[in-house]
């Protein structure tokens, strides 16, 4: 540039600062919930890789599937009871090339067990409460999530056992006692005081469209009023 009083050129300094960020070698991927995955349920997880861009990203592991949870991805990991961990890898596009990174390896866990209970409008009979005869023989049995568990999923039970006090044990399809005559006679002559066992229950989990048909509800008793 010249200078302005002389009109000779000069030079003129110039200082920058260059960021040069050297190409990553392994992917981010996070448990959103509680940092591992849950066998049977749509675990949500975030997956990114630094300097890739997000739509380019697809992770993939031999023990688990990856499916597209709005924004981000759900793991759904084997049935494969004896398998306890999974290894996950990421492929994503950098400088116009697919690549492979490493993910991480995770472990696999049983789900908690919800835990039982009936139903009536928006009431609960918990394990050992007291419960009407009518509000037992027409109420649902269903299953809660633990208080921490944070999954968004809805139990729905499918079939159960139900014992009154010393009746044989009924076998009970659906999610209520009133789908078993029998159950309901059973409930229905009881004395007040006899103890109800809730047992053997199937349940789904149902997350949107996904659904893991063999969630565990634990066994519980409530006590006819």
């Amino acid at each position: 540039k010249n200078n302005v009083d002389t009109q000779v050129e000069e030079k003129i300094p110039v200082n920058l600062k260059l960021e040069i960020t050297r190409e990553p070698n392994s992917a981010v991927v996070s448990a959103d919930n509680m940092k591992v995955f849950y066998r049977g349920l749509r675990n949500p997880t975030s997956v990114s890789i630094p300097g890739v861009a997000s739509n380019t990203i697809i992770p993939s592991s031999s023990n688990a599937k990856f499916v597209k949870v709005g924004n981000g991805w759900g793991a759904v990991p084997t049935s494969d009871f004896s398998i306890q961990s999974m290894k996950v890898s990421v492929s994503g596009v950098l400088n116009g090339k697919r690549k492979q990174f490493d993910g991480g390896e995770f472990r696999i866990l049983e789900p908690p067990p919800g835990e039982g209970s009936v139903k009536v409008n928006d009431n609960y009979y918990k394990p050992t409460e007291n419960v009407p005869k009518k509000y037992l023989a027409n109420g649902m049995i269903t299953g809660n999530k633990p208080a921490d568990f944070l999954y968004d999923f809805i139990i729905e039970v499918t079939s159960f056992d139900i014992k009154v006090g010393s009746s044989p044990s009924k076998k009970v399809t659906g999610n209520t006692p009133r789908s078993n005559k029998q159950a309901v006679a059973d409930v229905n002559s009881a004395g007040r005081g006899t103890i109800v066992r809730i047992s053997n229950i199937k349940a789904n989990a149902k997350d949107g469209d996904f659904v893991n048909p063999n969630y565990i509800v634990k066994d519980f008793i409530v006590i006819l009023e």
